[in-house]
């Protein structure tokens, strides 16, 4: 995957890394312990390994490894038992980020992210959720943006204002009710089974 770095140039995530002082990519001589230790791995196709190969040849983030960047948990068990201290979250991330400028996100985050732009949060805030807020003697409604119209208008200005609401393909702010890309459809997961390695 080609990707256009902030310069404008076009770059493979290597040469990306590279340029931004992360020559360390370099160390790794794939031993597999991110891929031992993963927990994720464990029951999904995400290979740490061969993502770190592959953007180390340049390849990374073509088929269906797009897919396994979702996988990754970012618990860190990878980076804390590499040998070379290689930060792999933080290619994670990276590639992540890249792969999302170019449309590519997986179906739950972007559920996810579009729930955070339309109500203020990750989470949505259900019936029984207000019932066990009472029940612990709190407000049915956080004290968050969901009670303050303010603050999630400011929240939404913000997101437009950075192109998130672009980016996701969700509302713009202080847009009325549902467009037709807010359906919720099912993950690959959900309409696939889960994937195994």
């Amino acid at each position: 995957m080609v990707m256009s770095s902030a310069l404008g140039q076009d770059a493979s995530p290597f040469e990306l890394y590279s340029r931004e002082g992360k020559g360390w990519l370099a160390r790794c001589f794939q031993c597999g312990a991110c891929a031992g230790w993963c927990p994720s791995g464990r029951f999904t196709a995400l290979n740490t390994r061969r993502i770190m190969r592959q953007v180390q040849v340049g390849e990374a983030g073509e088929g269906p490894e797009l897919r396994e960047l979702w996988y990754c948990t970012t618990c860190n068990s990878c980076v804390d038992h590499c040998p070379a201290r290689i930060r792999i979250v933080e290619v994670i991330f990276g590639l992540r980020n890249l792969a999302v400028k170019e449309g590519h996100m997986a179906p739950a985050h972007r559920r996810t992210a579009r729930s955070l732009l339309r109500t203020g949060h990750m989470v949505q805030a259900t019936e029984k959720n207000r019932q066990a807020r009472d029940r612990l003697g709190l407000d049915g409604v956080p004290p968050t943006v969901l009670a303050d119209g303010e603050g999630l208008a400011g929240l939404q200005s913000l997101c437009h204002l950075l192109a998130f609401d672009v980016l996701i393909g969700g509302p713009r702010a202080g847009s009325e009710g549902k467009r037709e890309d807010e359906r919720v459809e099912p993950d690959d997961e959900t309409k696939e089974g889960r994937v195994e390695r």
